[in-house]
C-alpha cells in the first residue's frame, strides 16, 4: 500500500440547534489528537485561523461537538476524532492572526458524569452486565465487548451503584481486558490480544517517516496520518529497521518481537493544513510487551 502526498481534510461542527458548520478546505487548521489504551477519555485540539466573524461567533455560542476527517484526496482518508467540544479559546497571534481554539473530549461524559443504579437479575455473564450498565447509564452509550470474557453467571441478584466507568472498569480488570473510548463508542478489549493474519506493513513506502526507536517493551514509530491505523490495531515493522535501546546498568535488554508485530497503544495525531506537520506519533507493543503489566498495576487509574 503506497501513501499518495495529495492531503485532504474536513472539519464538521456540530451546533446545539442541530445545524452543521463545516469548515471550507481554504482556511488554516492546526490539531493535536491524543489517544491511550490506557485512558478512559480522549483528547483533542483544534485550531482555527482567521475565521469570518459570524462563524466564530456562532462557534462560540453553538459549538456542541466536532468530526475531524483527515488523509488524502486519492489515498487512506478516514475519520480521526469525534467528540465533544468542551471550550473555545479566542486569541491572536500576531497584528493580522486570529485564531479560535477548541479544546475537546470523547468519553469524558461518561469517566466524570456517568453514573449507575441498577439491579442485575442472577445468571449474569461479565459481557451482559457490561452492557446493561452501559445501557442504564445516566449517560448512557453504546458499547463494543471483544468476545472472550468469562461465561461464569452470577449465582444470585446483584445491586450497581456507582460511577459508571469504575464500574465497568472494576468488570475489565479483573477478565485482563480494558476499557476505552474512541470515535463516541466505548470498547471493552483483553490486555492480550491476538495479531491478525494480514497486519499493515509500515515502512518508508507506506508512510513511515525516519526510523522506529525501541522502547521497554515495543517501540516508538512516526509515519504520515493514516486513518488506517487506529487505536489497539496492529503494525508490522522490520525490525532491522529499528534502531534499538542502550542496555542500562542492571537491567535485561528488551527483545524485538520475533514477527515484527506491534499493536498501537497510544496515538497521537499532528497536522496543519497550511504546514509541513501532517503525521502520527505511535507507541505501539509487541505480543508479549508491558501492556498487560500496566493494566493490572492497581495504582493505574485510567485517567
Amino acid at each position: 500500500m503506497s501513501i499518495p502526498y495529495d492531503r485532504s481534510y474536513r472539519l464538521t461542527i456540530e451546533t446545539w440547534r442541530g445545524s452543521q458548520i463545516v469548515v471550507s478546505s481554504d482556511l488554516r487548521v492546526t490539531f493535536r489528537i491524543e489517544k491511550n489504551l490506557l485512558q478512559v477519555c480522549q483528547f483533542g485540539e483544534i485550531v482555527l485561523y482567521n475565521l469570518n466573524p459570524d462563524t466564530e461567533t456562532d462557534i462560540l455560542k453553538n459549538a456542541k461537538s466536532v468530526i475531524l476527517e483527515a488523509g488524502y484526496k486519492n489515498g487512506p482518508y478516514g475519520v480521526l476524532f469525534k467528540g465533544a467540544i468542551r471550550q473555545t479559546i479566542r486569541g491572536k497571534e500576531d497584528a493580522v492572526t486570529y485564531f479560535l481554539k477548541l479544546v475537546c473530549f470523547d468519553g469524558d461524559e461518561v469517566l466524570g458524569l456517568g453514573f449507575c443504579n441498577l439491579v442485575l437479575a442472577a445468571g449474569q455473564t461479565a459481557e451482559t452486565i457490561i452492557k446493561q450498565i452501559a445501557r442504564s447509564s445516566s449517560i448512557p452509550f453504546d458499547v463494543r465487548v471483544y468476545p472472550g470474557l468469562s461465561d461464569q453467571k452470577t449465582q444470585r441478584g446483584k445491586v450497581v451503584f456507582g460511577q459508571t466507568a469504575d464500574e465497568i472498569r472494576n468488570i475489565t480488570k479483573n477478565n485482563d481486558y480494558t476499557f476505552y473510548f474512541d470515535g463516541g463508542i466505548g470498547y471493552v478489549e483483553p490486555i492480550k490480544i491476538s495479531p491478525p493474519a494480514n497486519a499493515p506493513t509500515l515502512n518508508a513506502q507506506t508512510g513511515m517517516i525516519g526510523f522506529p526507536h525501541q522502547l521497554d517493551q515495543g517501540v516508538a514509530v512516526r509515519a504520515l496520518i493514516n486513518p488506517v491505523l487506529k487505536l489497539g490495531s496492529w503494525i508490522r515493522l522490520n525490525n532491522r529497521d529499528i534502531i534499538q535501546a542502550q542496555i542500562e546498568l542492571g537491567t535485561l535488554q528488551t527483545l524485538l518481537d520475533v514477527d515484527g508485530l506491534y499493536r498501537i497503544i497510544e496515538l497521537v495525531a499532528t497536522g496543519d493544513t497550511r504546514g509541513n506537520d501532517w503525521y502520527f506519533d505511535l507507541t505501539a507493543y509487541g505480543q508479549t510487551g508491558a501492556l498487560p503489566q500496566m493494566l493490572t498495576n492497581p495504582l493505574q487509574t485510567g485517567y
